[in-house]
């Protein structure tokens, strides 16, 4: 999606879309008790007018994931209390999902 939108414009409503279809995603994934944990533009694919939610490497079961403080995960997305405490929550990947 990062990349998608950097090399074509979109209007708004279109990018509303795009958002929505992302957060429908997620909201699937926590139905699920799956926490993604790395939720981020450039893990969102866009194709056939869909946005996928995408790279399930750092995902885990549960609701609540207690996070090794010396691995090395990306911060950018990250939210401040996770990166305080070193718990992932719903929240979380919620957070990172407003940073989109």
């Amino acid at each position: 999606l990062d990349s998608y939108l950097q090399k074509n414009e979109q209007p708004m409503d279109k990018k509303n879309e795009m958002c929505l279809q992302a957060a429908w995603g997620l909201e699937y994934l926590h139905a699920k008790n799956v926490l993604h944990r790395d939720i981020a533009a450039r893990n969102c694919l866009y194709g056939d007018n869909k946005v996928k939610i995408s790279d399930f490497g750092l995902t885990r079961e549960g609701t609540v994931y207690q996070m090794d403080p010396h691995k090395r995960v990306p911060i950018r997305w990250l939210a401040p209390e996770t990166l305080k405490m070193a718990i992932y929550t719903q929240k979380t990947d919620v957070f990172s999902y407003g940073e989109l």
